[in-house]
Protein backbone atom coordinates (compact mmCIF):
# COMPACT_ATOMS: atom_id res chain seq x y z
CA UNK A 1 0.00 0.00 0.00
CA UNK A 2 1.08 3.50 -1.20
CA UNK A 3 1.01 5.57 1.69
CA UNK A 4 2.38 8.95 -0.52
CA UNK A 5 -0.49 11.22 -1.31
CA UNK A 6 -1.08 12.12 -5.40
CA UNK A 7 1.23 8.66 -5.72
CA UNK A 8 0.40 6.55 -8.91
CA UNK A 9 3.14 3.93 -7.72
CA UNK A 10 5.51 3.22 -5.13
CA UNK A 11 9.31 2.22 -4.62
CA UNK A 12 9.38 -1.53 -4.66
CA UNK A 13 11.11 -1.20 -1.26
CA UNK A 14 9.20 1.54 0.68
CA UNK A 15 4.86 2.57 0.88
CA UNK A 16 6.74 6.16 2.00
CA UNK A 17 8.35 6.96 -1.01
CA UNK A 18 6.88 7.22 -4.51
CA UNK A 19 8.34 6.49 -8.08
CA UNK A 20 5.64 7.72 -10.07
CA UNK A 21 3.45 10.93 -9.43
CA UNK A 22 -0.13 11.50 -11.00
CA UNK A 23 -0.75 14.07 -13.72
CA UNK A 24 -0.40 17.66 -12.19
CA UNK A 25 2.07 16.65 -9.56
CA UNK A 26 5.84 16.49 -10.13
CA UNK A 27 8.45 13.93 -7.92
CA UNK A 28 10.73 15.62 -5.72
CA UNK A 29 13.82 13.92 -4.43
CA UNK A 30 12.93 12.53 -1.48
CA UNK A 31 10.04 10.54 -3.00
CA UNK A 32 7.08 12.47 -2.98
CA UNK A 33 4.66 14.49 -5.02
CA UNK A 34 4.46 18.17 -5.57
CA UNK A 35 1.56 19.56 -7.19
CA UNK A 36 3.20 21.67 -10.27
CA UNK A 37 1.92 25.48 -10.36
CA UNK A 38 0.75 26.33 -14.09
CA UNK A 39 2.46 28.92 -15.77
CA UNK A 40 -0.13 28.86 -18.67
CA UNK A 41 -2.93 31.10 -18.79
CA UNK A 42 -6.21 29.41 -18.74
CA UNK A 43 -4.69 25.96 -17.55
CA UNK A 44 -6.11 23.81 -15.40
CA UNK A 45 -3.64 21.27 -15.20
CA UNK A 46 -0.13 21.11 -16.27
CA UNK A 47 1.99 17.87 -17.64
CA UNK A 48 5.38 17.32 -15.83
CA UNK A 49 5.94 21.01 -16.62
CA UNK A 50 4.73 24.17 -15.14
CA UNK A 51 5.14 25.15 -19.20
CA UNK A 52 3.21 22.30 -20.54
CA UNK A 53 -0.40 22.64 -20.04
CA UNK A 54 -2.46 18.44 -20.67
CA UNK A 55 -5.95 20.48 -19.65
CA UNK A 56 -7.62 23.31 -20.65
CA UNK A 57 -10.17 25.52 -18.89
CA UNK A 58 -13.51 25.54 -20.57
CA UNK A 59 -14.27 27.23 -23.44
CA UNK A 60 -10.43 27.06 -24.43
CA UNK A 61 -8.91 23.89 -25.87
CA UNK A 62 -5.34 22.59 -25.84
CA UNK A 63 -2.89 23.40 -28.86
CA UNK A 64 0.61 22.36 -28.42
CA UNK A 65 0.65 22.68 -24.50
CA UNK A 66 -0.82 25.76 -23.84
CA UNK A 67 -4.52 26.74 -23.84
CA UNK A 68 -5.95 28.72 -27.03
CA UNK A 69 -9.62 30.28 -26.97
CA UNK A 70 -12.73 28.61 -28.47
CA UNK A 71 -14.97 30.53 -30.93
CA UNK A 72 -17.45 33.13 -29.86
CA UNK A 73 -19.94 30.77 -27.28
CA UNK A 74 -18.62 27.95 -27.36
CA UNK A 75 -18.06 25.81 -24.36
CA UNK A 76 -16.18 23.22 -25.97
CA UNK A 77 -13.98 23.00 -28.73
CA UNK A 78 -11.22 20.67 -29.95
CA UNK A 79 -10.00 23.70 -31.94
CA UNK A 80 -10.86 26.82 -32.59
CA UNK A 81 -13.06 26.17 -35.78
CA UNK A 82 -15.30 23.55 -35.02
CA UNK A 83 -17.24 23.73 -31.25
CA UNK A 84 -18.86 20.41 -29.66
CA UNK A 85 -20.90 22.51 -27.25
CA UNK A 86 -21.98 25.68 -26.63
CA UNK A 87 -22.53 28.10 -24.08
CA UNK A 88 -25.80 29.00 -22.51
CA UNK A 89 -28.11 31.43 -24.54
CA UNK A 90 -26.30 29.85 -27.94
CA UNK A 91 -27.22 27.33 -30.48
CA UNK A 92 -24.68 24.88 -32.08
CA UNK A 93 -24.70 25.66 -36.24
CA UNK A 94 -21.98 24.28 -38.70
CA UNK A 95 -19.30 23.33 -36.40
CA UNK A 96 -20.14 27.29 -34.61
CA UNK A 97 -22.01 28.80 -32.17
CA UNK A 98 -24.80 31.48 -33.04
CA UNK A 99 -27.04 33.56 -30.50
CA UNK A 100 -30.19 32.16 -29.31
CA UNK A 101 -33.22 33.49 -31.67
CA UNK A 102 -35.81 33.09 -28.57
CA UNK A 103 -35.50 36.08 -26.73
CA UNK A 104 -35.01 35.41 -22.69
CA UNK A 105 -33.68 32.03 -23.42
CA UNK A 106 -31.31 30.78 -21.34
CA UNK A 107 -30.07 27.03 -22.83
CA UNK A 108 -31.36 26.10 -26.69
CA UNK A 109 -31.55 23.41 -28.62
CA UNK A 110 -28.83 22.45 -31.57
CA UNK A 111 -32.43 22.35 -33.57
CA UNK A 112 -33.22 26.37 -32.57
CA UNK A 113 -35.94 24.71 -29.61
CA UNK A 114 -35.68 26.38 -26.48
CA UNK A 115 -35.18 24.29 -23.27
CA UNK A 116 -35.62 26.52 -20.59
CA UNK A 117 -35.81 30.43 -19.90
CA UNK A 118 -34.13 32.79 -17.67
CA UNK A 119 -35.52 33.60 -14.37
CA UNK A 120 -38.35 34.91 -14.25
CA UNK A 121 -39.78 33.61 -17.46
CA UNK A 122 -41.00 30.21 -18.45
CA UNK A 123 -41.23 28.23 -21.40
CA UNK A 124 -44.77 27.90 -22.92
CA UNK A 125 -44.60 26.45 -26.53
CA UNK A 126 -41.22 27.12 -27.06
CA UNK A 127 -41.32 31.08 -26.28
CA UNK A 128 -39.95 32.45 -22.86
CA UNK A 129 -43.05 34.05 -21.54
CA UNK A 130 -42.66 36.72 -18.14
CA UNK A 131 -45.22 35.33 -15.71
CA UNK A 132 -46.74 38.26 -13.46
CA UNK A 133 -49.40 35.18 -11.79
CA UNK A 134 -48.11 34.91 -8.21
CA UNK A 135 -47.63 31.27 -7.01
CA UNK A 136 -47.97 29.89 -10.45
CA UNK A 137 -46.15 27.09 -11.30
CA UNK A 138 -46.60 26.99 -14.97
CA UNK A 139 -47.41 29.77 -17.59
CA UNK A 140 -50.15 30.40 -21.00
CA UNK A 141 -48.78 31.81 -23.41
CA UNK A 142 -50.65 35.14 -22.93
CA UNK A 143 -48.53 35.88 -19.35
CA UNK A 144 -51.36 34.04 -17.44
CA UNK A 145 -51.56 31.17 -15.38
CA UNK A 146 -51.89 27.56 -16.39
CA UNK A 147 -51.32 25.77 -13.42
CA UNK A 148 -50.77 26.96 -9.63
CA UNK A 149 -48.78 25.81 -7.27
CA UNK A 150 -49.07 23.09 -4.85
CA UNK A 151 -52.10 24.45 -2.60
CA UNK A 152 -52.75 26.69 -4.74
CA UNK A 153 -56.52 26.89 -6.45
CA UNK A 154 -56.26 28.33 -10.21
CA UNK A 155 -58.92 30.95 -11.41
CA UNK A 156 -59.09 33.26 -14.63
CA UNK A 157 -55.98 32.81 -15.06
CA UNK A 158 -54.46 33.72 -11.43
CA UNK A 159 -53.77 31.57 -8.18
CA UNK A 160 -55.56 31.75 -5.29
CA UNK A 161 -54.91 30.65 -1.49
CA UNK A 162 -57.08 27.43 -0.85
CA UNK A 163 -60.48 27.56 0.41
CA UNK A 164 -60.87 26.89 4.46
CA UNK A 165 -60.54 23.47 5.41
CA UNK A 166 -64.14 21.20 5.41
CA UNK A 167 -65.33 23.97 2.74
CA UNK A 168 -67.26 22.17 0.24
CA UNK A 169 -65.67 22.57 -3.49
CA UNK A 170 -69.04 24.18 -5.02
CA UNK A 171 -69.38 26.35 -2.17
CA UNK A 172 -65.75 28.25 -2.58
CA UNK A 173 -65.11 31.79 -3.76
CA UNK A 174 -61.35 31.02 -5.07
CA UNK A 175 -60.90 34.93 -5.53
CA UNK A 176 -61.89 35.93 -1.81
CA UNK A 177 -60.82 32.09 -1.00
CA UNK A 178 -63.95 32.54 1.65
CA UNK A 179 -66.38 29.50 2.03
CA UNK A 180 -70.32 29.96 1.49
CA UNK A 181 -71.64 26.02 2.78
CA UNK A 182 -69.74 23.30 4.67
CA UNK A 183 -69.24 19.69 5.26
CA UNK A 184 -71.12 17.63 7.11
CA UNK A 185 -69.47 17.73 10.38
CA UNK A 186 -67.90 20.84 10.48
CA UNK A 187 -69.73 24.71 11.32
CA UNK A 188 -70.33 27.57 8.89
CA UNK A 189 -69.48 30.72 10.18
CA UNK A 190 -70.51 33.49 7.88
CA UNK A 191 -68.57 36.58 9.33
CA UNK A 192 -65.32 34.61 8.09
CA UNK A 193 -66.42 32.95 5.66
CA UNK A 194 -64.85 29.66 7.02
CA UNK A 195 -66.02 26.30 8.54
CA UNK A 196 -64.88 24.84 12.31
CA UNK A 197 -64.63 21.16 13.50
CA UNK A 198 -67.02 20.20 15.61
CA UNK A 199 -65.36 18.32 18.53
CA UNK A 200 -68.17 17.06 20.28
CA UNK A 201 -69.57 13.55 19.52
CA UNK A 202 -72.80 13.17 17.59
CA UNK A 203 -73.11 16.84 16.79
CA UNK A 204 -74.26 18.27 13.58
CA UNK A 205 -73.75 21.29 13.47
CA UNK A 206 -72.06 23.50 16.35
CA UNK A 207 -72.20 27.38 17.24
CA UNK A 208 -68.51 27.09 18.12
CA UNK A 209 -66.09 24.14 18.14
CA UNK A 210 -66.73 22.60 21.85
CA UNK A 211 -71.01 23.91 21.34
CA UNK A 212 -73.29 21.81 19.68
Amino acid sequence: MCNVGNCSSCSNTSSNICSSCYPGFTLTSNGQCQQIVCSIANCITCLNSSSICSFCASSYYLNNGSCMACGVGCANCLSGMSCNQCQQAYTLSNGGCVPCNISYCFACGSNGTCSSCVSPYQLTNNVCVLCVAANCLTCASSGSCAQCNTGYTLSQGSCYAPCPLGCLDSSCNPVTSTCNACMSGYTYVPIQGSCILCALSNCLSCYAANQC
